[in-house]
């Protein structure tokens, strides 16, 4: 009798959305593996915050939000008296987890409330494992998920769900049969905030570019790179326009080459709640005909427009992995970066790109200088970083572990 493929189920808590294209990857990529993947979430992204390309899978997952009321008051009843061991350790969770504000309680019943509203559909009999991105409110859905139907779970870690928010930590490792981390430093960052006996549950895998997919081959990319003119030199910096990414501090590191007479063009690609203000510092400034704000686009625009730059300006000020990293890697692009948290597991300063040491506009653009002026080092920089991630970050090499380490559990 034929083996059944591995019934897996994804929880992400709004998707899709243009940020998580490594998730859509990922799951293409598990599911030409063999997986049969089912995809929740808890809230459906409007209209413009997924690319068009992303409908399908906004159609085939499964949202927890919104709910009828009264049938959910129904399956809450349903669990307290069908289930009560089972329900009532989800609220004595909630009453009793030390350290949580009144507010933060609340907090928790709303989680639960998400996880009855998914119970009936993610369990032990329908799927053989649950695996939770982002170490935020999905995974404490997830959590109580274990609780009321046994379901065992896996979470990726990604940053600022655990770099900046450390709420429940431990209680999150605690539950997961695992943790996937992208760098050796998040590892023992975690590692320092939770259970001795719990680090076992940190898995080290660094993330991965599927370079078949995007550019073919490295003679194209290496084609591209020798047919590039760009005068003045052309910057670019893709994330979401939220204060971790730091396009402040780049914009101050505009303004610094600008008023040194440096030649150069800087577009921004991405959306946030920071628009407004970034705006501002480009129109203070004066670089309305330097800078551009493009705003978010579909990863084929911005790998077009990787494609067509010389310089990936990483602002971050606090960065999980930085995936966009390999992204610009693969582009063949001259990577300047800060040297925090596992960017320099990805960059190697001098090799593959610039790291720098200092978080502040001037160290910044005195980076960016260099790499503007200086053309045989921006080559170099370009050829072998397109080298090292053709050779380190494999995505397909690294889904598969992270599928095998599902499937072992």
């Amino acid at each position: 009798m034929e083996a059944m493929s591995p019934r897996l189920a994804y929880l992400i808590h709004t998707f899709p959305l243009f940020s998580l294209t490594f998730i859509v990857d990922e799951i293409v990529t598990m599911r030409r593996l063999g997986a049969s993947i089912a995809i929740y979430g808890v809230r459906k992204p409007g209209l413009g915050e997924y690319p068009g390309s992303y409908q399908c899978y906004c159609d085939e997952t499964h949202y927890a939000l919104p709910v009828k009321v009264f049938w959910h008051g129904l399956m809450h009843l349903k669990w307290l008296f069908g289930h009560p061991g089972r329900y009532l350790s989800c609220l004595w969770f909630i009453a009793a987890t030390p350290g949580c504000s009144w507010r933060q309680r609340s907090k928790l019943l709303g989680y639960l409330c998400e996880a009855v509203a998914l119970a009936e559909r993610i369990t032990p009999a329908r799927y053989d494992h649950l695996h939770v991105h982002f170490l935020f409110g999905g995974t404490l859905i997830a959590l109580f998920l274990k609780r009321l139907t046994g379901i065992r779970y896996s979470v990726t870690a990604h940053g600022s769900d655990f770099l900046v928010d450390r709420w429940l930590l431990a209680e999150k490792v605690h539950h997961a049969d695992f943790v996937r981390v992208g760098t050796r430093f998040n590892a023992e960052f975690i590692a320092d905030r939770i259970a001795p006996a719990d680090k076992d549950k940190l898995f080290v895998l660094p993330f991965g570019i599927d370079h078949k997919e995007l550019i073919g081959d490295r003679e194209t990319v290496i084609h591209q790179i020798a047919q590039r003119n760009n005068l003045p030199p052309k910057i670019i910096n893709v994330g979401r326009l939220v204060w971790q990414k730091g396009q402040t501090v780049l914009i101050e590191a505009a303004h610094i080459l600008a008023s040194r007479g440096i030649g150069f063009r800087l577009e921004i690609i991405g959306e946030g709640e920071l628009r407004s203000a970034i705006e501002g510092l480009i129109a203070r400034y004066g670089l309305q005909s330097r800078v551009v704000l493009r705003g978010a686009l579909p990863r084929n625009e911005v790998l077009k427009a990787m494609r067509g730059a010389d310089i990936f300006a990483f602002s971050s000020v606090s960065e999980g992995f930085g995936i966009v990293l390999l992204e610009a890697m693969l582009c063949g692009l001259a990577v300047v970066a800060p040297d925090i948290t596992g960017v320099s597991e990805i960059v190697t300063d001098g090799q593959t790109g610039t790291l720098y040491h200092t978080q502040n506009a001037l160290v910044l653009a005195d980076c960016l200088k260099q790499l503007i002026v200086d053309e045989g080092l921006r080559r170099r920089y370009q050829l072998s970083a397109l080298d090292d991630v053709l050779t380190r970050f494999d995505h397909i090499d690294k889904v598969d572990q992270l599928y095998q380490r599902m499937v072992e559990q």
